[in-house]
């Protein structure tokens, strides 16, 4: 049975919408080529297109609807497998993940002041308490 990840050689490449797509990023090849063309996709802080080759070692950001990550290439793989086996293609760096997880807290936040009946003057120690977080991560 031939195993589905390609060894880490340096010397192998493969193409990066195709790369995308098997680390699951997007569903179809084609989405990953129309966020590559419209610039959502950068490899080493360089815009690519979607014939660019990836290698292991590669730092890929990624930005799709809000949320941006940066990842690095770990393995490359030619089909698309499932989500556990994509996992095992990359890892977000840490900078990346304390940014999202700020992000998160920060959308969690915006929820409390959207609620119907908040938009009032704050009036209970609850609320004050709400506002003063909301206020500090702003």
């Amino acid at each position: 049975m031939q195993n589905n990840i390609l060894d880490n050689h340096k010397s192998e490449s493969m193409r990066l919408d195709k790369w995308l797509w098997a680390a699951r990023f997007f569903k179809t090849r084609s989405l990953c080529k129309t966020a590559i063309s419209n610039g959502k996709i950068h490899i080493n802080n360089d815009r690519p297109k979607s014939s660019r080759k990836v290698n292991i070692g590669d730092e890929i950001t990624i930005q799709q609807a809000h949320a941006t990550k940066t990842i690095i290439v770990i393995k490359l793989s030619e089909h698309r497998g499932p989500a556990k086996q994509a996992e095992l293609l990359y890892k977000e760096t840490e900078q990346s993940i304390l940014k999202a997880e700020k992000e998160r807290q920060k959308q969690k936040d915006l929820k409390i002041l959207n609620v119907p009946g908040n938009m009032k003057k704050p009036t209970k120690k609850t609320d004050r308490r709400a506002l003063s977080n909301i206020k500090k991560h702003l």
